[in-house]
């Protein structure tokens, strides 16, 4: 319904043609239809159902995360919709973020330890490799509390990837439940 069926409604208006209350909403009007098409492009900016997949590339590239080739626009959808929405605080509701980005985790809290331990795939979609994913999860996580993962079996791969020398490592005196768990520290 348009303004002036809207304002004819009250009876309280003159809507005759030259009548002041006329042109005044002959000139809404025509601001509204010139705003309309503005609107609508403003909407599918901001929501990641309508938007394109340039503007959700340009919304992920502001959080930080460089969308992979050959990511599916529905994935893509998903990990934008998250972005904007936030991580959340439980261990329920960052699985869901992760899962969202397109990592394969499951995180269980180790108590005693104040760490949290990532165990799964793990990276996958928006998060390029396991490395990238334990320091997000860290940056999640409250202060001092800790992010361990458990993507796989400690190896010389996983030993190279950490950047320390064998003398680091020893002058770090990690025992070795805690380099066996993805407690390597990365090398400075």
């Amino acid at each position: 319904m348009g303004l002036f069926p809207r304002m004819a409604a009250t009876g309280l208006y003159d809507l005759r043609p030259g009548a002041s209350v006329f042109r005044e909403l002959s000139a809404y009007e025509a601001a509204f239809a010139l705003l309309s098409p503005a609107l609508e492009r403003c909407e599918a900016s901001f929501f990641s159902p309508r938007a394109d997949r340039a503007q959700l590339e340009r919304l992920c590239a502001l959080c930080g995360f460089r969308v992979p080739a050959g990511m599916e626009l529905s994935a893509l959808r998903e990990a934008s919709a998250a972005l904007a929405r936030g991580p959340g605080c439980t261990p329920g509701a960052l699985e869901s973020h992760f899962r969202a980005l397109g990592a394969d985790l499951s995180l269980r809290e180790q108590d005693g330890q104040n760490r949290v331990l990532a165990e799964g795939s793990g990276a996958g979609g928006l998060i390029p490799d396991n490395a990238a994913l334990l320091r997000l999860l860290a940056a999640l996580l409250p202060v001092g509390v800790g992010a361990a993962d458990n993507f796989g079996s400690l190896s010389w791969e996983r030993l190279d990837a950490s950047g320390l020398t064998a003398a680091q490592l020893d002058e770090k005196d990690l025992a070795w439940a805690e380099i066996d768990a993805g407690q390597l520290p990365e090398a400075r």
